[in-house]
C-alpha cells in the first residue's frame, strides 16, 4: 500500500476588495508594494516611536475600540488623508478628508455593523462613525482609522524595504546589501528566502505562500559570528474555515532571552480582505524564549522547552522498508522522519520515538471518496433530493453546493464532461435544467482553475504515540516514472494535549 501524497484543488473563490484605498488616499500600504517617500515615517510623526524605548507597550491594543465612544468625543485620524464620506461604506461620496493627527468630533451615530479592513498591514474590525470636522462638515469614517486622545493605536507605514515590527526593530533595507535570493515552488506553495547584510550582520527574510491555505513570514537577525539575535515569525493560518493570525518574536539579546506572542482571529479569509495583514492586532504575552537547535537551520529551528529533533536512525526497527512503501522527510539535508504505510520513527531530545499511522479523514481523502460515487446527485419525485448523500437545497445553498462540486472535480485525474446524477420518478424539467446548470457551471469553473495550475488542498498525514502527535501537511511537487512522489510542506510535533512543540519545513519522497 502506497501513501498517496498527491492532492486536489480547492477552487479559489476569494476575491480581494479594494476597501482601504477607498477609506484613505494613502498611508495604507500593502506590504508587497513599495511606498512613496511621502509615506515614510519621520522622527516627529511616527505614531509608535515610543515603542522602541518601551517594547512591552501594546500596539493596536484591542479591536472595536470605538464601540464605547461617547457623543461629542474628540477622535484623531492616524492615517494620512482619511476620506470622510456621506454614507457608512466605501461607496459613499467623499465630502472631506482629514490629515494624520487631525481632530474630529464624534456625532454619536455609528453603523449598525462592523467590517474588517487592513490598514498599514493590520486588520481592524470596527464600525463606521459619523464625525464632524473643524469647519462643521459631517460625514462617515471607518472606526479603525481613528483613535482617541492618548490611545496607542496605529503603526508606521510598512513596505518590503521599510518596516518597524515591535520587539524586532526598525529596518530600512535600502541601506542593506541584498544577496542572492533562494526561490522555490511546490504546487500551490511558493517560498522566497532573501538574505541582507550590513555591518557584518545578516538579516534573512523567509516568505512562504501556501495558496488559499495561508502564508507565513520569518525574519532572522544574526550577528556576524552567526549568533542569532532575534527571530520574528508571522503566519496567516486557515484551518477548517477558521482564520487566525499569529505573531511571535524571540529576543535573544535580552537577559534572560524572552519571547513575545500575540494572535488574532479574523472573520474573513485574507483573499477577501483589501490587503494582506502582516502584523497582529492585539496585546502581547511574554514568556521565555524558544531554544534554538543548532543542528538545523534557524528559520525552522524554533522549539519549546529545549525540545529538539535530531537525525533519525537509518535502521528503525518498526519500519518495514522491504515489505511495502517507505517515506522519508527531511529538514534541510537531515532526515528527521522515516515511515512505512503503518509506522513511523523520529528522534526527539536524543531519544528514538516510534509512532503509529493515524487514519485521519483529511479534506482531500473526503473529496476523493465523493468523486468515486456512482451518482453524485439524486433527485427523488417523493422524498429528499441529495448531493453526496446530504440534503440538496438549491435555493439557500446553491453556492455551497457548486463549490463542493468544484472541489470534488478537482481531485480527479481528469475532469469529466458531465456530472453523474440520477432522477427517481417524475422530476420537473425546469428543476432538472437548474441542476444541469449547477453541474455545468461547476465543470467550467473547475476546468478554468485546473488550467491555471492550481493544486488544491494539501494532504494531511498524522502519526501518534503516548507522548507525541506528528502532523504533516504536504503538497506533491512531482511524480517519477515509478509512481514515487516528491513533496514539500510542514511537519508539526505536538504534545498529547495539542501544544505545538516544533514546526518545521520539510521535503521528501514517498515510493514503493
Amino acid at each position: 500500500m502506497r501513501i498517496n501524497f498527491s492532492f486536489s484543488l480547492l477552487n479559489k473563490t476569494f476575491f480581494a476588495i479594494l476597501i482601504a484605498s477607498a477609506i484613505c488616499s494613502c498611508g495604507n500600504n500593502n506590504a508587497s508594494n513599495r511606498q512613496t517617500e511621502t509615506d515614510q515615517p519621520t522622527e516627529t510623526t511616527s505614531p509608535n516611536r515610543d515603542l522602541e524605548n518601551h517594547p512591552t507597550a501594546p500596539v493596536n491594543a484591542g479591536p472595536a475600540s470605538m464601540e464605547t465612544l461617547e457623543t461629542n468625543a474628540q477622535v484623531y485620524a492616524w492615517v494620512d488623508r482619511l476620506n470622510i464620506r456621506n454614507a457608512p461604506n466605501t461607496s459613499g461620496k467623499i465630502v472631506a478628508s482629514a490629515t494624520e493627527q487631525e481632530a474630529l468630533e464624534f456625532t454619536g451615530e455609528k453603523s449598525t455593523g462592523s467590517e474588517t479592513v487592513v490598514l498599514r498591514g493590520v486588520a481592524y474590525h470596527e464600525p463606521w462613525l459619523k464625525v464632524k470636522t473643524a469647519d462643521g462638515t459631517e460625514g462617515w469614517v471607518f472606526g479603525g482609522a481613528i483613535k482617541r486622545r492618548g490611545e496607542k493605536k496605529g503603526n508606521d507605514p510598512i513596505s518590503d524595504e521599510r518596516f518597524f515590527y515591535p520587539h524586532f526593530g526598525r529596518f530600512d533595507l535600502s541601506a542593506w546589501k541584498k544577496n542572492s535570493s533562494d526561490n522555490s515552488s511546490a504546487g500551490d506553495a511558493e517560498s522566497y528566502k532573501s538574505p541582507y547584510t550590513r555591518g557584518g550582520r545578516l538579516l534573512i527574510i523567509d516568505k512562504t505562500d501556501m495558496g488559499e491555505y495561508g502564508y507565513n513570514r520569518t525574519y532572522t537577525l544574526k550577528e556576524k559570528n552567526g549568533e542569532i539575535l532575534k527571530i520574528r515569525s508571522f503566519s496567516f493560518e486557515v484551518d477548517r474555515q477558521v482564520y487566525r493570525l499569529t505573531e511571535t518574536v524571540n529576543v535573544y539579546t535580552s537577559d534572560p532571552p524572552k519571547k513575545y506572542t500575540r494572535s488574532q482571529k479574523l472573520d474573513k479569509h485574507f483573499m477577501q480582505l483589501n490587503a494582506r495583514p502582516v502584523m497582529v492586532n492585539g496585546a502581547w504575552s511574554e514568556g521565555s524564549a524558544d531554544v534554538i537547535s543548532a543542528a538545523t537551520d534557524s528559520s525552522s529551528a524554533r522549539t519549546n522547552d529545549a525540545f529538539t529533533i535530531g537525525p533519525t536512525p537509518v535502521n528503525c526497527s518498526v519500519i518495514d522498508v522491504n515489505g511495502g512503501c517507505s517515506t522519508d522527510f527531511e529538514a534541510g539535508n537531515t532526515t528527521v522522519f522515516k515511515s512505512d504505510s503503518q509506522n513511523g520513527c523520529l528522534t526527539i531530545n536524543g531519544k528514538t520515538e516510534t509512532v503509529k499511522w493515524e487514519d485521519y479523514p483529511d479534506k482531500r481523502s473526503q473529496l476523493y471518496n465523493q468523486s468515486i460515487n456512482k451518482n453524485w446527485i439524486i433527485l427523488n419525485e417523493k422524498g429528499e433530493d441529495t448531493i453526496f448523500g446530504k440534503k440538496l437545497e438549491m435555493g439557500s445553498k446553491y453556492e455551497e453546493h457548486r463549490q463542493e462540486l468544484i472541489q470534488t472535480l478537482l481531485v480527479m485525474d481528469a475532469i469529466p464532461e458531465s456530472i453523474p446524477y440520477q432522477s427517481n420518478g417524475t422530476v420537473g424539467m425546469g428543476y432538472r435544467a437548474e441542476i444541469r446548470d449547477l453541474c455545468n457551471e461547476a465543470i467550467t469553473m473547475a476546468k478554468a482553475a485546473k488550467e491555471k495550475g492550481e493544486k488544491g488542498p494539501p494532504t494531511e498525514i498524522r502519526f501518534f504515540n503516548n507522548n507525541y502527535k506528528v502532523h504533516f501537511t504536504v503538497q506533491t511537487t512531482s511524480v517519477d516514472d515509478g509512481g514515487g512522489q516528491y513533496y514539500k510542506g510542514t511537519m508539526k510535533v505536538l504534545s498529547t494535549e495539542g501544544k505545538i512543540l516544533t514546526n518545521k519545513s520539510v521535503t521528501g519522497y514517498s515510493g514503493c
